[in-house]
């Protein structure tokens, strides 16, 4: 026989064989799992059977689920799809399952969703299983909309600016149809994607974001258990003399729990994004007494840094994040602490990885504003500093404040005034607490006053190199001989000839001594030419000695004026 003859052969036994067993032939009543396990073996082999025919008898039989399994061999997705999400709505009975198997219905479903990139299939069937299992459909519509609309090749995951704000606004839609379905799905959907863009901040989904975190706390405030854990944390840290920052110590305290997590991703949001209305959130957070170092980070938004530092360096005792709020320009929480945090919490890494990537634009945002005060970063820095420095003075009565301050004083003495620090110490402090402050202050101004002097003295070296080497110069070009009569008379140099011999009297002259008139006459066109000539010659040679000269190598290289250190006496 030829091929066409063995395949239209195989294909009629398989179909027969494929009707028996749907029919349950040749056995006395075979139970339900026996046929399934059969029927599965047999389309999961390489049959001769038509695909057509396969649906038609397993539909005939009502076998939805091996239906949708051979669907799904098919590579028919949304057929297979259609007929799982039929199957857990109870639109479709399987006359070989008394009642549907519902989770693996659904890891079905999400199992081929994952496998998809089709936009329609994704949004569609992802909506209907956030209503089954929202953190399964939020995974799905997180993957639909992550997907750039531009890049089909996938050769590269980065999107334009253009590409993000269509994508923002999908998922702006998104929210608003999951909002009508589950609330919690649609602020968990929305906590999965408003951190997803890395170019754009929308005001809206991170105003959004804030407030359902802000509401989630405040509900865990009202919890005793909650409430009482966070208070018993804020003392422990206040009388404790711990290295790390308050931040640092909320997390480890924290369980990993979500109510104990909504408070670290607030503060992350508050200290990252750069489209929030602080203002509107302070008037929020201000009743919540508990929240403290999330009034101190917006405190540092709004430019408020004399209540910022109150709240960190006073009432937290947060030393650390004090004098971080002073060196990063008035941001309290820096990435890199967010992000060693979110190492060991894997729901806190979109908004520390938000953090990392606003970090260089509120830089730029914190230059500009500071270019606008027309201060300069050192000197922003400096003035934040007095400002913790009157803050700790201003409380410097207890034993506390007074370590903190010579810890202040003795890493940022760089950056302060020893006769500043002297005029806002209180009176009744010992020296012993200013003491390595002064000793390392007079230290650094009695090094820069020699230093300065040393090159003081070095240019005043160099100065005399220079006139000496010159003077020499001017010495070797030797001395210019001049006739007298070149001078004008004046018996300055020139030649030693007798004036009597040179000037002819009146009396020969009226006499008529022509000749000895002519000669005279003629002799001084020679001598002015001469005298011309000898003008030039002088200005050449010394041009060319000018042109020529160059400074000898010092070892001197800072050339300092004579008044460079009169400021430092």
């Amino acid at each position: 026989m030829d091929e066409q003859m063995v395949a239209n052969v195989n294909s009629r036994v398989d179909s027969a064989y494929l009707q028996m067993i749907a029919e349950r032939r040749g056995t006395v009543e075979r139970e339900d799992a026996a046929v399934e396990a059969e029927l599965a073996a047999f389309l999961s082999s390489k049959h001769a059977c038509e695909p057509a025919q396969v649906r038609n008898v397993l539909e005939s039989k009502h076998f939805y689920s091996l239906l949708a399994e051979h669907h799904e061999l098919s590579g028919d997705v949304e057929g297979a799809l259609k007929i799982w999400t039929a199957l857990v709505d109870g639109k479709l009975t399987d006359t070989l399952k008394k009642s549907p198997d519902v989770p693996a219905a659904l890891s079905k479903v999400a199992t081929l969703l994952k496998e998809q990139n089709d936009p329609n299939l994704l949004s569609t069937y992802g909506r209907w299983l956030v209503r089954k299992d929202p953190e399964a459909g939020i995974r799905i519509l997180t993957k639909q909309t992550a997907i750039p609309a531009a890049d089909s090749s996938q050769k590269s995951t980065v999107r334009s600016k253009a590409q993000e704000l269509e994508v923002i606004q999908t998922q702006k839609a998104t929210i608003d149809e999951l909002r009508d379905i589950d609330a919690d799905a649609a602020t968990k959907y929305l906590e999965a994607v408003a951190l997803s863009t890395s170019k754009v901040q929308d005001e809206q989904m991170h105003r959004d974001l804030a407030l359902a975190l802000l509401r989630r706390v405040e509900q865990h405030l009202n919890d005793d258990a909650y409430r009482q854990k966070m208070d018993a944390v804020a003392q422990e840290y206040t009388h404790g003399s711990y290295a790390e920052s308050f931040f640092a110590h909320l997390a480890l305290a924290s369980d990993g729990s979500p109510r104990e997590l909504d408070r670290l991703k607030l503060a992350m949001l508050l200290q990252g994004s750069t489209v929030l209305d602080h203002r509107s959130l302070l008037d929020m957070i201000a009743p919540l007494e508990a929240l403290d170092y999330e009034k101190a980070i917006i405190f540092g938004k709004l430019g408020r840094d004399s209540e910022a530092l109150s709240l960190l360096a006073v009432k937290l005792r947060d030393a650390n994040s004090a004098e971080a709020y002073c060196s990063q320009d008035g941001e309290v929480l820096s990435p890199m602490l967010a992000t060693s945090i979110a190492e060991d919490h894997k729901d806190l890494q979109p908004f520390a990885a938000m953090l990392s990537r606003t970090y260089a634009q509120r830089v730029k945002a914190h230059a500009k504003a500071t270019a606008q005060r027309e201060l300069s970063a050192t000197q922003r820095k400096e003035e934040l500093l007095k400002q913790l420095l009157s803050v700790y003075m201003a409380n410097g009565a207890e034993e506390k404040f007074r370590i903190a301050t010579a810890h202040l004083l003795n890493t940022q003495a760089l950056h302060l005034d020893n006769r500043e620090v002297l005029e806002l110490v209180p009176k009744d402090w010992p020296l012993q607490t200013l003491e390595t402050f002064l000793t390392q202050s007079l230290r650094r101004q009695l090094h820069r006053r020699r230093e300065m002097q040393m090159l003081r003295n070095i240019a005043k070296c160099r100065r005399l190199d220079v006139a000496e080497d010159l003077w020499a110069r001017q010495r070797a070009m030797g001395g210019l001989l001049q006739d007298t009569e070149l001078d004008g008379g004046d018996g300055a140099g020139g030649d030693t000839s007798a004036p009597g011999n040179d000037e002819m009297s009146y009396s020969d002259w009226k006499e008529g001594d022509a000749f000895v008139g002519d000669a005279v006459t003629s002799e001084k066109k020679p001598i002015q030419q001469r005298r011309d000539q000898l003008d030039v010659s002088k200005e050449a040679r010394i041009d060319s000695v000018h042109a020529g000269y160059q400074l000898p190598p010092s070892s001197a290289v800072v050339h300092g004026d004579e008044d460079d250190s009169v400021d430092l006496t």
